[in-house]
């Protein structure tokens, strides 16, 4: 019983987690804080962020997990996140 708990505790997190958002940013024209004011403001409670410095000295590629909820829309974050200025590529799978 005690082994399938660890296995039952990754089935059910792989249920809540979207696939992860990847968004290319220029760090002189947004921030984390503007990225992450979205995600909350759909209800959307940020898991794990990755940064990684790109190829540009400016740029940084986030590939960002959040955890699903019933009343987020992913293309509606989508778009908020496109308004913000320095978001630069913004890709995501469907699921």
């Amino acid at each position: 019983m005690a082994g399938i708990k660890p296995i039952e505790r990754r089935l059910f997190l792989a249920r809540r987690q979207s696939p992860p958002l990847l968004i290319l940013i220029d760090r002189r024209e947004t921030s984390l804080f503007a990225i992450e004011s979205v995600l909350e403001a759909a209800n959307l409670h940020l898991q794990r962020i990755l940064i990684q410095h790109s190829d540009s000295p400016d740029e940084d590629r986030l590939q960002i997990t959040v955890n699903r909820t019933r009343n987020a829309s992913v293309l509606s974050v989508t778009e908020q996140l496109r308004r913000i200025p320095g978001v630069r590529a913004i890709s995501h799978t469907l699921s």
